[in-house]
């Protein structure tokens, strides 16, 4: 609790108008604690109309377990506006799941989970500012896994993955190319939280997860592409792999603009290498510079 607090990029709860918090339990109540510590995590998608406005981290599942793993909540959220992008593979969650029968509305999904809290419940997750504003929640002990497992780089404001976390630090290899499910991911950031707590010191900071070497990303398709996106980015990068699929999302800056983006493989980094310098000429190249081994910070 006192790190994630103490940490540089720790940001307070915000309390608005609209914000709900955890109330004391009701004298007589069957457990008057509650869970000492509930894990947390949320999944969310873009809605919004010209009218009303666009929200592109807007609550559409939330998950919920106790110290032990145990469920406390897994609710689908029916959204409050137009629904724009599901992201689906990045959430799992398509039209049909937030438009079904098994999705509740947001007042019950957020009624479910202040069941079960207190106070002084400490109430954990990663990147938790982004879960308690989209459920416009507001609670005081909470304890962030992403800033108790630092980055290694002079850079600020770096986070590391989830799932890389769990990799690095539980030995539990995960896919990266899997949907986020906001079940298993509070289930992990709860081991990560009883992980730390059960050590004598903090885990050291450590790399970023190092690339694989033999992929090139490919982002800002465009939308006219339609069907043929896949055949046309293959065209211009000769070697890669024919399994390429073109996900599209919704900008969150524009949302009349989708763009494509795709992750090509290659059998080798020479011909990844290769293929990236026969690119044509005015493609839109996006490069993550890093800091060399002691080198003055970018």
């Amino acid at each position: 609790l006192s790190r994630t607090q103490k940490h540089a990029d720790f940001r307070p709860p915000q309390l608005l108008a609209d914000s709900r918090y955890a109330a004391a339990a009701e004298e007589g109540a069957a457990d008057p604690r509650g869970p000492l510590a509930i894990a947390l995590a949320t999944s969310l998608v873009y809605v919004g109309d010209s009218s009303h406005g666009f929200d592109a981290y807007h609550l559409a599942r939330i998950a919920a377990v106790d110290e032990h793993g145990e469920i406390l909540l897994d609710a689908l959220v029916r959204p409050r506006a137009r629904l724009l992008d599901c992201r689906t593979h990045l959430t799992g969650i398509t039209r049909e799941h937030l438009e079904g029968s098994k999705a509740v509305e947001f007042d019950e999904a957020l009624r479910r989970l202040l069941v079960f809290l207190r106070p002084e419940t400490l109430l954990v997750g990663h990147r938790l500012n982004m879960d308690l504003e989209a459920l416009k929640l507001w609670h005081r002990p909470v304890i962030d896994v992403a800033l108790l497992f630092e980055v290694e780089s002079t850079k600020k404001h770096q986070y590391h993955p989830l799932r890389w976390i769990a990799e690095h630090v539980l030995g539990e290899a995960g896919d990266d190319e899997r949907p986020h499910d906001a079940l298993e991911a509070a289930r992990t950031i709860m081991r990560l939280a009883l992980h730390e707590n059960g050590r004598q010191a903090a885990t050291p900071a450590f790399e970023p997860k190092p690339p694989s070497g033999v992929e090139l990303q490919v982002r800002h398709i465009p939308r006219e592409w339609g069907a043929s996106a896949a055949a046309r980015v293959l065209a211009m990068c000769p070697g890669a792999s024919q399994a390429v699929q073109v996900r599209w999302l919704l900008s969150e800056t524009d949302p009349t603009d989708w763009r494509g983006e795709a992750t090509l493989s290659f059998p080798s980094t020479e011909m990844r290498d290769a293929a990236f310098k026969a690119a044509p000429a005015l493609s839109d190249v996006h490069v993550a510079w890093s800091d060399a081994p002691g080198a003055p910070p970018l």
